[in-house]
């Protein structure tokens, strides 16, 4: 054996000594301790069992009835349950579902969610994604149903006269920044008039305060107008292709007056779509303003009753801009399943005009076509005169 053989052994022989002296390496738990007593003190393991015994605070606690917290599971229960393995059993569908309802109503971090129900952090965070997306995939088609027909327009008007007092109306359109915290290497992509980094939600919302559209993800740089611009919904009512009535004389009066939404000074007015009029204006124009306000009000009620319920729209969103737009979606869906379960009928819209970290968009407006200052001059004559009510008069003296 040559010498240089001789030391590549005699050097192996000594890795291999010092490997059997070396103290044994301790073997890294696949899971910890604390994770372990998931199924004896995680919250879905004993706060929610004692929750159920009573309605009133479950729904406190995750938004909803248990009969619809659990109809609910059993809707998405294929698209979020896993299948068990010989090491473990698989997180239920019900407590994956109540991890994300309570990440969503409260706004809890998914790292205190972790320490609530004893789950990995990595497997809440899984889990509180897959289900916002497997919840809006099951409610959209449900719960937020954009009318397809003519007839269908005409009840959502019908309702929106009969609750507001604002006859042919669709529908009032808003839209509010939803806060985030500053988004990797984006630079000011996100960046808003206000100073925060966000991502604008696009509403159409009818008289009982459920979105019949919406779109969340343009950039909080982007003025409102251009958001609506960029919208399939304003691509859809452009072309004609909403399907919307045809013009009908208003209530008491002859000449044919188109189907409007109402919105505010920051989105484009056209023949279908009437904002305020602008400045200080007369008393007729004051009225027509104050008619208008009042039906534009179920926007930010929306927007109001969406927060208080789910308080994670109350502050930034710790998130990637993708997930954030799953988590609001999920959101919005959920927020007109509860409206269509009549679960929060005694919440007051009306006191809630401040809705936190909503904020508002930049309402600088754009000068409308002449037809269209025709079609809000005609609904400005029937709110005087054969459209008037008796109460709006005391509001303009008191204003």
């Amino acid at each position: 054996m040559s010498a240089r053989k001789r030391r590549v052994v005699a050097a192996a022989l000594i890795l291999v000594l010092c490997d059997e002296d070396a103290p044994p390496k301790k073997k890294r738990p696949w899971v910890k301790e604390y994770l372990q007593k998931r199924e004896q003190t995680g919250a879905h393991h004993s706060l929610t069992r004692d929750l159920l015994k009573d309605a009133n605070e479950f729904r406190r606690y995750l938004r909803m009835t248990p009969d619809v917290f659990h109809r609910l599971a059993d809707g998405i229960r294929a698209d979020i349950q896993r299948q068990n393995t010989v090491m473990r059993e698989s997180i239920s569908a019900e407590e994956r579902l109540e991890v994300t309802l309570r990440h969503l109503a409260s706004g809890d971090s998914l790292r205190s969610l972790h320490y609530q129900y004893l789950e990995g952090h990595s497997t809440v965070h899984s889990i509180v994604y897959s289900t916002c997306t497997a919840l809006y995939n099951y409610l959209r088609e449900r719960h937020i149903v954009l009318p397809r027909t003519p007839a269908e327009w005409r009840a959502v008007a019908t309702r929106f006269e009969g609750m507001w007092n604002y006859p042919h109306c669709l529908g009032a359109i808003d839209g509010k920044h939803i806060n985030m915290f500053a988004p990797p290497n984006s630079g000011s992509l996100y960046f808003d008039y206000m100073g925060n980094f966000s991502l604008v939600l696009l509403a159409v919302v009818d008289a009982d305060l459920k979105a019949i559209y919406v779109d969340v993800g343009t950039n909080g740089r982007t003025h409102d107008s251009t958001t609506f611009k960029k919208s399939t919904f304003y691509q859809r009512l452009t072309t004609d292709a909403l399907n919307l009535p045809a013009p009908e004389p208003l209530p008491g009066a002859q000449c044919a007056q188109p189907y409007v939404f109402v919105a505010d000074a920051a989105f484009p007015m056209s023949d279908n779509l009437m904002r305020p009029y602008p400045g200080k204006a007369p008393d007729p124009q004051k009225i027509y303003n104050y008619r208008h306000s009042r039906a534009r009000r179920v926007s930010e009620n929306f927007f109001g009753v969406l927060a208080q319920r789910f308080r994670i729209l109350l502050r930034p969103i710790q998130a990637l801009p993708n997930n954030v737009i799953m988590l609001v979606l999920a959101c919005c869906s959920l927020h007109n399943m509860l409206r269509d379960e009549a679960i929060d009928r005694e919440i007051q819209p009306e006191k809630l005009s401040n809705v936190g970290a909503l904020s508002p968009c930049d309402n600088r407006g754009i000068n409308p076509s002449v037809t269209a200052s025709a079609v809000r001059d005609e609904f400005c004559r029937h709110f005087n005169q054969e459209g008037a009510v008796t109460w709006q008069s005391n509001y303009i003296n008191e204003h």
